[in-house]
């Protein structure tokens, strides 16, 4: 998407979260569940708040996690959508400036431009996943770690 036109919203928010193995083999239970939510939406804000209350109702917080799973259906064109009367337009607004201008940033000088600083701590490994193509080294890092591969 060139940046200029409308995103699209979603109406349905999907989650899933996997247990890890547990001592004596075998995947744990899973758990996963899909919410219909009550506006149609793209913006982050609002569906990372569906998606908290989501996570938090149907995952145990005793047991291990090994994947988590997030998901958004029933997707329309902004500019297609109708929208109520109580809706911040002007937050709204703002909201999506600051999306465009951290894709913008992130599209000219690459992922790890921006990075929450959480990013840095001894075991994160977002910087490490950014540089990854499917889940595998790939990319300029691979290459510049091993020019022969080509």
């Amino acid at each position: 998407e060139d940046g200029g036109g409308a995103g699209r919203g979603a109406r349905e928010v999907f989650v899933g979260e996997h247990g890890a193995r547990p001592a004596r083999g075998g995947w744990g239970p899973a758990a996963h569940a899909t919410r219909k939510i009550p506006e149609r939406t793209s913006s982050l804000r609002r569906l990372q708040g569906y998606v908290d209350a989501l996570y938090e109702e149907i995952v145990d917080p005793a047991k291990p996690i090994r994947r988590i799973s997030l998901g958004f259906g029933n997707l329309v064109d902004e500019d297609l959508a109708t929208y109520d009367l109580f809706t911040d337009w002007e937050a709204e607004g703002r909201e999506r400036k600051m999306q465009e201008a951290v894709l913008a940033v992130k599209d000219k000088f690459g992922k790890n431009a921006l990075l929450k600083g959480t990013s840095f701590q001894e075991k994160a490994t977002a910087r490490e996943r950014n540089t990854m193509v499917g889940g595998h080294r790939g990319g300029s890092v691979a290459i510049a770690e091993d020019p022969g591969r080509l």
